[in-house]
C-alpha cells in the first residue's frame, strides 16, 4: 500500500497508519506513531521516499507491506523452539505447561542440564516485568534438579548467558545447571 503526502520536501519521522488500509492523509499523521520497526504495525516494513504529486516533486511517499516478523522465523528456527514442539530429539528430565529440561549435548561437567521455558524469549535483554514468574519458576526448577542429581550438598553453577559475548549461542531464554565435579 502506499500513502502519498503533498507538500513535504522530506519524509516526516511520524505517521499513523491507522488500524485498517486507508490513504487519507488526515489519518496519516494524526495520532504521529513512530516510523520504526518497534512502534509500527506488526509484521510491517516501511519505506519512504520522494514522488512527484499532480506534476510537481514535493510529495512523499510511504509504502507499507506485510513482512514475517522477525519474532516468528526466530521461533521457526530456534533449535529449542524445535524441541519443544517435537520436531527435533532431546533428553527430556522434566516437562510441564511452562518448562522443559533438558541434559546439554555439549556438557561442561558430569551435569550440565538446560532448564528451558516453553515461551519463545530470546534472552535475559528481552524479559519483561511479564516474565517474572518464568524466571522464578526456572531458578526453582533448577534448584529440585540439583538436588535430584545429588548436588544440593556439594555445590553447583546456576548461569544464564546473555548475547554473543556472554557465550550466548541459543537465542532462547535458558539457564545451565551446571555440577557433579
Amino acid at each position: 500500500m502506499r500513502f502519498v503526502i503533498p507538500g513535504l520536501t522530506q519524509p516526516a519521522p511520524y505517521f499513523d497508519t491507522g488500524e485498517s488500509s486507508t490513504s487519507d492523509t488526515g489519518s496519516l499523521l494524526s495520532q504521529g506513531r513512530r516510523l520504526d520497526s518497534r512502534r509500527s504495525l506488526p509484521h510491517t516494513q516501511y519505506k519512504a521516499g520522494m514522488t512527484t504529486f499532480a506534476g510537481t516533486k514535493d510529495a512523499v511517499y510511504y509504502e507499507c507491506f506485510e513482512v514475517e516478523s522477525l519474532e516468528s522465523k526466530e521461533m521457526k528456527d530456534c533449535i529449542f523452539c524445535q524441541i519443544i514442539r517435537g520436531e527435533k530429539p532431546a533428553d527430556f528430565l522434566y516437562r510441564d505447561d511452562s518448562l522443559i529440561v533438558i541434559k546439554d549435548i555439549r556438557p561442561d561437567a558430569p551435569v550440565h542440564l538446560l532448564i528451558i521455558p516453553r515461551k519463545h524469549i530470546r534472552g535475559i535483554n528481552e524479559i519483561t516485568e511479564q516474565d517474572r514468574d518464568i524466571v522464578f519458576e526456572m531458578i526453582l526448577k533448577a534448584k529440585e534438579m540439583a538436588k535430584l542429581h545429588s548436588l544440593a550438598e556439594s555445590g553447583y553453577k546456576l548461569g544464564f548467558n546473555v548475547e554473543r559475548g556472554g557465550g550466548q549461542f541459543i537465542f532462547h531464554l535458558h539457564l545451565h545447571l551446571v555440577g557433579g565435579w
